[in-house]
């Protein structure tokens, strides 16, 4: 039987957005799925009907692309660190107090310096459509039992983890790129709940939020997270790490460091 690895490249490609055209059609799915979908941002604002805001001069963007059609069925966004101390870095600087997020920087022992923001994640209306999924950022039912990986069955059913595990191999891919060892999240309760099948888990940061429906602000050591994927769902582990060509296990990274520096 196919495994999940292969599964995943023969119907879909992660993008990155690193060209014009790319991040326009970036933009033009916020604004589907932000503006039209869920109104959680002005459309009126958006009058070339592209969704921005004043984090994306300092964010990079992954698509996932339907291999067959052509169509992108998923975006997200890294927003990363910047200098600037006089303006909010992240998102979720505006929308959750400073306490809690200061908290979990010290239980992780990590400055804001090699931390970064997921954000603007979302499935594209075309593809929740096919599976019934409407009315969520990422297509996420709270309700609906996607299987462990292993056992695949008719491609509807199998398409949202599909496009979600390719979005958060983008978001590993650009945390690589970019020397980002931390992941900050505003994220939907049953998106956190669905990726924690996967192996995928977030530490909560305080009480829920209200911003662009209710969110869980949450926090994770990227290297921890991927060494449990490692341990738990090989087969994820898999596709998010490009088989650890992108993001070797931690214990391979220190000696691979040390061989370099002589250490």
């Amino acid at each position: 039987m196919e495994d999940l690895y292969e599964s995943f490249f023969r119907y879909f490609e992660i993008v990155r957005a690193d060209k014009p055209e790319l991040l326009d059609a970036a933009y033009r799915m916020r604004y589907e799925v932000y503006c039209k979908e869920n109104a959680y941002e002005d459309a009126s604002g958006c009058p070339d009907q592209r969704e921005r805001d004043e984090f994306d001069d300092f964010s990079v963007h992954t698509l996932v692309r339907h291999r067959r059609t052509g169509h992108f069925a998923g975006v997200v966004r890294l927003v990363l660190p910047r200098r600037d101390s006089t303006q909010p870095l992240f998102p979720t600087d505006i929308h959750v107090e400073r306490r809690y997020l200061k908290s979990q920087y010290s239980m992780f022992g990590q400055g804001r310096e090699k931390t970064a923001e997921i954000s603007r994640l979302a499935v594209s209306p075309e593809f929740k459509r096919r599976i019934a999924e409407h009315g969520t950022l990422a297509g996420v039912s709270g309700n609906a039992s996607y299987g462990n990986g292993h056992h695949l069955g008719a491609f509807d059913r199998r398409l949202l983890p599909h496009i979600t595990l390719g979005l958060f191999a983008g978001i590993v891919q650009m945390s690589a790129e970019y020397g980002i060892t931390h992941w900050l999240a505003l994220m939907e309760p049953t998106l956190m709940r669905f990726l924690m099948r996967f192996g995928i888990q977030f530490r909560a940061v305080g009480p829920l939020v209200s911003y662009h429906g209710t969110r869980q602000p949450a926090i994770a050591d990227a290297s921890e997270v991927l060494d449990a994927i490692h341990q738990r769902r090989r087969d994820v582990w898999d596709i998010l790490t490009m088989k650890g060509t992108v993001w070797p296990l931690t214990a391979v990274r220190h000696e691979s460091n040390g061989a370099h520096s002589g250490v």
